[in-house]
Formats: C-alpha cells, structure tokens, sequence
C-alpha cells in the first residue's frame, strides 16, 4: 500500500511558503510595502505552480504486457508499461513508479518524458519497460502505476496513480 501525499509542495515550495508569511508578517510589523508585494507575489507564484498542475497532464489509461507471460522463481521478464496520455499544453518531464508484488523483484521506476501540446491529435503513448524476477511462486498483480510531476520552476508536485 502506498501512502499518498496531501502537501502539493516540493521542499523549495515549502521554503517560497514560509518566505512569503515572513514576508508578509514583517511587512506588517516594520510598515514596508515592497515586502507585503513580494510575499504576495510569491503566494501567486506557489497558486500558479499549483494550477499549472493540475490544468496540464491528465493521463488517461495503463496498459502492461509481460514477456513471458508466466514467469518461474528465478526467471526474469521484461514488462512493458504503456501509458497513454491526454494533454492541450506542453508537460514538463516526471517520473514514473510501478508498485511491483512480494512475489516479484525489480527495479520499476524511471524518468518520463515531457510532452509537446496534443491539441492537434487527441492522445498519446509513452512506452516504458523494465525487468522483473520471479522471487516466489503464485498469481502475483502488478500496479497501481505513479506518475509524478513537478512544475517548470520545481516549486509544486502532482501524482496521479493508475493501473490499480
């Protein structure tokens, strides 16, 4: 089971945060403007990485095959994930993590790549693979699939699971 973050903040998103009610709260005391301006422009800053999130990449299915099918204990497999991809903007690059089963061993994360806009086709796929090892015998479900993705300036991350 994965544990899902609710804090949409990277650690410079956090520290661009706590700058802007300092910001704020000394502008309060010492009576200066410039710093009620900038601690409220970095507020919008943190409020546009947030929406240019969730406005651009929407993915929209996981698809997965594994060669070859049936894998015995000590036997390895190459799963191929495809990912198929709705999206009107152009994405920044992310990364990607299939939650693999206690039965099988390997390493399933990677970088994924970023996306030109879509507005003139409607969807695209993106391939990723990688090896997997049969550790224990039995019907062993692979998935759910995350995909994490940061906002141009590295201030605000979103992770969309799917695939469960």
């Amino acid at each position: 089971m994965t544990v899902r973050r609710l804090w949409p903040f990277t650690v410079r998103g956090t520290g661009a945060l706590i700058l802007s009610v300092g910001c704020l709260i000394a502008a309060n005391e010492l009576g200066l403007v410039e710093l009620l301006y900038f601690g409220v422009l970095l507020i919008a800053v943190l409020v546009a990485a947030v929406l240019s999130l969730f406005l651009t990449r929407r993915t929209g299915a996981v698809e997965r095959t594994m060669i070859p099918e049936s894998v015995g204990v000590g036997d390895t497999a190459v799963v191929t994930a495809r990912v198929t991809v709705r999206t009107a903007v152009p994405t920044p690059p992310g990364t990607w993590e299939d939650t693999l089963p206690r039965g099988l061993g390997g390493t399933a994360t990677g970088s994924f790549p970023a996306l030109a806009s879509g507005l003139r086709g409607s969807q695209r796929a993106v391939e990723r693979s990688y090896t997997v090892t049969g550790l224990t015998r039995g019907i062993h479900d692979l998935g759910p699939f995350a995909l994490t993705t940061t906002d141009p300036f590295g201030l605000a991350r979103r992770r969309t699971v799917r695939g469960e």
